[in-house]
């Protein structure tokens, strides 16, 4: 994974991948109820 390089602009990106990640973990077991 090339999410963790520590320049500024990679965090605020990585940051928000991982967040989207999480939200991807929780809405996909709902949408197949």
């Amino acid at each position: 994974m090339h999410l963790f390089i520590s320049t500024k602009n990679d965090k605020k990106i990585a940051i928000p991948l991982i967040f989207l990640k999480k939200l991807e973990g929780v809405f996909k077991p709902m949408s197949k109820l």
